[in-house]
């Protein structure tokens, strides 16, 4: 099976995925398993118009809390998202604004134009791979929201070597049956 090829009308002839080439690594003559060497996520990669207002960040929680997103305090989302694109001064001022919009918005609005503001698609995508693959790290740090100016968020996975009963460290992780 291959990933199906994206069907974004935003971002027509991009990939889906980043690609990456298994390679076993030995490190200090001890076999430490198999990694993939994967792409740089950048906005060539994602279909990103160089133009103001196209952004990636990448989340990087340094201690998920249940709470980390509203009410968050002076500081909260920048640190735990980096701006990977532009490379300029990080204005994390359209991440606050689709957080806010998450957090205040009642239920009428929210159901009604969540999806004007996010590509819904890319979500359940991304929650799919994170549960099916029983990823313990990708919901807090692994992965990156772009979006293109006047576009929708989507996401991005990334990095998941703590999958299948594996933390990030390569310690074992207690794995379910089922997917939560």
């Amino acid at each position: 099976n291959t990933i199906p090829p994206n069907t974004c009308s935003s971002r027509p002839g991009v990939q889906n995925a980043i690609k990456g080439h298994l390679a076993e690594a030995i490190v200090n003559g001890k076999y430490s398993g198999v990694y993939i060497l994967d792409q740089h996520v950048g906005p060539t990669l994602l279909g990103l118009k160089t133009v103001p207002g196209s952004v990636i960040y990448k989340a990087d929680f340094a201690v998920w809390k249940k709470d980390l997103f509203f009410p968050y305090k002076k500081g909260d989302i920048e640190f735990n998202f980096s701006q990977v694109y532009p490379k300029t001064k990080a204005d994390y001022t359209p991440l606050k604004s689709l957080i806010d919009f998450v957090a205040n918005s009642n239920e009428f609005d929210f159901t009604d134009t969540i999806g004007d503001r996010i590509d819904l698609n890319s979500v359940a995508d991304w929650y799919l791979l994170s549960r099916a693959t029983q990823s313990s790290d990708t919901s807090s740090k692994n992965f990156f929201l772009a979006k293109n100016a006047g576009g929708k968020w989507f996401i991005v996975p990334w990095d998941h070597n703590a999958t299948f009963g594996i933390f990030w460290d390569g310690s074992p992780h207690a794995t379910r049956t089922y997917i939560p």
